[in-house]
C-alpha cells in the first residue's frame, strides 16, 4: 500500500480487513518467501482451505512473474535467435528487457520441470559453444505479484500526478482468491482438523526412519526374551563318561561269563573285589567312607553281576555320588554291549537326555523370581513385577509422540500456527486424539508381536487346572492378554502430563529420552513407596504418602487401577481375599488384601489428570499463564533520551488512556505499553519500555540499528 494515496490506501485495508474478518488468510510478504510449503499448510490448516489455490506457488504461476532468466550474450549472437530456441522448451517466454550489447532478460510463468530443466541446459550448452557469455536465473518475489495486481490500475491526471483505481483492484484480488472456500462454524474448525491431520501425517511420513526404529524395538525385545527363557529351560544333552569324576574307587563282583567284558569297560579307575551281595558291598562302602571322613570327593561305586536267568542279565549297582549316578548306566551300556558283539573292544556311547525343570534345587531364573513377587500385586497396587519390561517397551509410545511436539517447538511452527488463526485448543485437542489413536494402534501391536513370539517358541498356550492356577498370580499368556488393552488408562492421563514436560526441552531426540527416562524412575518409585509405607505405623502417613504420589504422577494412578482389574482376575487373588473375608486378613504378612475402597477416587483422579492437563497447556498456550522475571530488572529509564519521534508516540499513546473516543479512527487496535524485554542471565536489555500504537487497516513499522530490539518486539507481539 506504499504506493497509494491515504483514501486509496484506506479503501484496500478496509477491503483486506473484510476478508480477514470472513476467515481469509493474509500471509506477509517474507513469510511465504521463506517457505512455501510451509505457507501451504498453515494457510490449509488456519482459513480451513481444503483447495489451496492461494499458496504463494500458485499465485506465482497464475498471477505472477515468474521465473526470470538473465542472459549475458555475445555481440555476435541476436536477442531473437535465443528467444527461438528457448521457445523449444519454454512456449511462453517473452522478452522483458533487452540491452544491446550486454544482458537480456526473459521472463516465464513456467513452473520448474523437466522442460524448464532442458532450456537450462540448452543455455549450458549455448555458454559451452560461446555463443552466450554466462546466464542466472531469478526466482520472482510476492512483491511482483501484488505490484503486478496494481500495475494496469494506475490513473494519470492532468497535474502528472498518479491514483489508482480501487476496483480494478479489488477485482484483481478476488481473481487471486477465487478458487477458496470460506467456511464458519463447525465445518471450519473440522477443515482446521483435516489440515492438521494431513499435517501430522506428512511430519511422521517424513521421519519414516524413526517411525522403523520404533517399531523393532518390540520385535527385538520379544526375540531376545523368548530366546533367554528358552536357553534356561531347553533340553540339553550330557555325554556319559564314568571317568569324568576321578578318582574313583570300584568294588565289583561279576559273573565269569560276563567279567571280562565288564573289565574291559573300566579304564583307569581303582577296582577291588567286592562282595557278591550288594547289601555287604554298601556297608563295606560305608565303612571306608567313614575312614576317611574328610575325602568328600572320592567316589565309590559298587557293581554286581550275577548270573544270568536265560538271556536276562541283571546288574545291581551303588554310587557315593548324591549329584548323579550316569556312571553305572555308562558301565552297563557298554559291558553288554561289548557281550552282546562278542567283543571286548567293541564301544557305545551312551547319551544322557535331561531337561530343566526349574525344580528348588536349581537356580531360579530372572523371569520366576518376577512371576514369584507378582503376587504381592494382590496385596499392594503395584503393577505386577513380570510386567516390568513390557511396561518400558509401551512407554516407547511416549519418546515417539514427544519428539514431534519439541521438534515442532523448536521450529517455530506452532508459534506460526497460533498466529495463522489456529488456536491452542484445537492443536492440542487434536494432538490428543490423534495420539490416543496411536496408542491403541501402539498396544495391539505390542499385543500381536508378543502373541506371535510366544507361539512360535512355546506353541499354543495350554489351559491349566485350577489348582495350578493358585500358585501364580496369572499365566505370562493371561497376564499381557489382559495388560495391554488396560495399558490405553496409561496412556490416556500420560499422554498430556508428556505434552508439559516438552516445554522443559529443546532437544527433540534427547527431549524425548529423558521423558522416558522420567516415567521409568516414576515407575521404581511407585514400586518403593508402598513398601516404603509398610514401615510406617501412622496410617494417616501411608493415606497422605499414596494420595499425595497418585495425584502428583497420573502413570502411579493408572497402574493402581491396572492392577485392581488384573487382581480380580487373579485365582491367587481371589483365595487370599477368601481367607481375608474369613477373618485370617491379620495374618498375612502384606496386610489387607487389594479391594475397591479407594478405586473410585483413583477413576476420579485419572479423569481430573486429563482435563487439568489440557486445559494447562492450552492456558499456556493461550498466554494466559505467564512467568515474569522483572524481580531481577531494575530500572534506569529516562524518557528524554529518546528521539523526538519515538517521544511523541510514547506521550500519544499514553495520553489515549486518559480519554475515550467513540471515532473508529482514533482507536489503538494495537497497544504496547512500556514493554521491557531483560535477559538476566546475559544481562542484556533488548527492549526498553518501548511504547506504540497501531490502528485498524494501519501499516506501521520498526527502525533502528542491529540488535536494537525490533524482532525481539515483533516475537513478544505475537506470543
Amino acid at each position: 500500500s506504499s504506493g497509494l494515496d491515504p483514501s486509496n490506501r484506506r479503501l484496500l485495508w478496509d477491503w483486506l480487513r473484510s476478508m480477514k474478518e470472513g476467515k481469509t488468510l493474509l500471509l506477509t510478504t517474507h513469510f511465504m518467501e521463506e517457505s512455501d510449503a510451509l505457507s501451504d499448510r498453515i494457510m490449509i490448516i488456519a482459513n480451513g482451505v481444503i483447495k489451496a489455490d492461494g499458496t504463494s506457488a500458485k499465485l506465482k504461476e497464475q498471477y505472477g512473474s515468474g521465473y526470470k532468466l538473465v542472459v549475458n550474450k555475445h555481440s555476435s549472437c541476436s536477442t531473437n535467435d535465443i528467444k527461438t530456441e528457448l521457445r523449444n522448451y519454454l512456449p511462453k517466454l517473452k522478452v522483458e528487457t533487452d540491452i544491446s550489447g550486454g544482458d537480456v532478460v526473459f521472463r516465464t510463468n513456467q513452473q520448474p520441470n523437466d522442460q524448464f530443466v532442458q532450456a537450462l541446459r540448452h543455455l549450458e550448452s549455448m555458454k559451452r559453444n560461446n555463443r552466450i557469455k554466462n546466464y542466472g536465473v531469478q526466482n520472482s518475489t510476492m512483491d511482483d505479484v501484488f505490484l503486478k495486481i496494481t500495475r494496469d490500475t494506475e490513473v494519470k491526471s492532468d497535474s502528472e500526478s498518479t491514483s489508482l483505481d480501487t476496483n480494478t483492484i479489488e477485482k484483481q484480488c478476488r481473481r487471486v482468491f477465487e478458487h477458496q472456500r470460506f467456511l464458519a462454524g463447525p465445518r471450519y474448525y473440522l477443515s482446521q482438523f483435516h489440515g492438521l491431520l494431513v499435517k501430522t501425517t506428512l511430519v511422521r511420513y517424513r521421519r519414516w526412519a524413526l517411525t522403523l526404529i520404533i517399531l523393532l524395538l518390540p520385535i527385538l525385545y520379544n526375540l531376545l526374551s523368548n530366546l533367554i527363557s528358552q536357553s534356561q529351560s531347553d533340553t540339553g544333552v550330557f555325554k556319559m563318561n564314568y571317568n569324568s569324576l576321578n578318582p574313583q574307587t570300584i568294588l565289583y563282583h561279576t559273573d565269569t561269563s560276563i567279567d571280562k567284558y565288564f573289565l574291559a569297560s573300566i579304564n583307569g579307575a581303582k577296582l577291588e573285589q567286592g562282595s557278591a551281595n550288594i547289601s555287604e558291598m554298601n556297608e563295606n562302602i560305608w565303612q571306608k567312607r567313614m575312614d576317611r571322613p574328610y575325602t568328600y570327593t572320592d567316589i565309590y561305586l559298587g557293581f554286581n553281576i550275577p548270573p544270568p536267568s536265560g538271556n536276562t542279565y541283571k546288574i545291581e549297582a551303588l554310587s557315593s555320588n548324591l549329584i548323579s549316578g550316569h556312571e553305572v548306566m555308562s558301565l552297563a551300556s557298554n559291558t553288554f554291549y561289548k557281550h552282546a558283539l562278542n567283543d571286548p573292544s567293541a564301544s557305545i556311547q551312551t547319551t544322557l537326555v535331561y531337561k530343566n525343570t526349574g525344580n528348588f534345587t536349581g537356580q531360579p531364573s530372572v523371569g520366576q523370581l518376577l512371576d514369584l513377587l507378582s503376587m504381592v500385586s494382590c496385596f499392594l497396587k503395584i503393577l505386577p513385577t513380570s510386567l516390568l519390561l513390557d511396561l518400558f517397551v509401551f512407554y516407547i509410545l511416549f519418546f515417539y509422540t514427544t519428539v514431534f511436539l519439541i521438534s515442532e517447538r523448536k521450529d517455530s511452527f506452532l508459534s506460526l500456527l497460533n498466529i495463522s488463526g489456529l488456536h491452542p485448543a484445537s492443536y492440542w485437542l487434536f494432538t490428543y486424539l490423534f495420539d490416543i489413536i496411536i496408542s491403541v494402534i501402539w498396544f495391539c501391536y505390542l499385543l500381536a508381536i508378543y502373541c506371535i513370539f510366544d507361539v512360535s517358541f512355546n506353541g499354543l498356550p495350554k489351559t491349566k487346572s485350577p489348582l495350578e492356577s493358585l500358585f501364580e498370580f496369572l499365566s505370562s499368556w493371561d497376564l499381557r492378554v489382559q495388560f495391554y488393552p488396560l495399558s490405553i488408562l496409561i496412556a490416556l492421563p500420560t499422554l498430556p502430563f508428556a505434552y508439559l514436560l516438552t516445554k522443559l526441552f529443546k532437544s527433540d531426540i534427547l527431549g524425548g529420552i529423558t521423558i522416558c527416562f522420567i516415567l521409568i524412575i516414576v515407575h521404581f518409585i511407585s514400586i518403593i513407596l508402598p513398601v516404603v509405607t509398610l514401615l510406617i505405623k501412622s496410617t494417616s502417613v501411608q493415606k497422605f504418602l499414596y494420595w499425595l504420589f497418585n495425584i502428583i504422577f497420573p502413570t502411579i494412578n493408572s497402574q493402581a487401577i491396572i492392577t485392581y482389574i488384573l487382581a480380580r482376575k487373579s485365582q491367587f487373588c481371589k483365595l487370599i481375599s477368601a481367607g481375608a473375608m474369613g477373618g485370617d486378613s491379620d495374618s498375612s504378612l502384606f496386610g489387607k488384601p487389594i479391594g475397591d475402597d479407594t478405586i473410585g477416587w483413583n477413576i476420579v483422579i485419572l479423569v481430573l489428570h486429563i482435563v487439568i492437563f489440557l486445559l494447562l497447556l492450552i492456558v499456556i498456550d493461550s498466554g494466559l499463564l505467564q512467568f515474569s522475571f522483572s524481580c531481577f530488572y531494575k530500572p534506569n529509564f529516562n524518557e528524554n533520551t529518546l528521539d523526538d519521534d519515538v517521544l511523541t508516540e510514547r506521550r500519544r499513546v499514553l495520553g489515549l488512556q486518559t480519554h475515550t473516543f467513540e471515532d473508529e479512527e482514533n482507536v489503538d487496535h494495537l497497544t504496547v505499553n512500556n514493554l521491557v524485554k531483560y535477559y538476566p542471565m546475559r544481562k542484556v536489555l533488548a527492549v526498553d519500555h518501548l511504547t506504540f500504537g497501531a490502528r485498524r487497516g494501519e501499516a506501521f513499522g520498526l527502525l533502528g540499528y542491529n540488535g536494537a530490539g525490533k524482532t525481539t518486539t515483533f516475537r513478544t507481539v505475537v506470543g
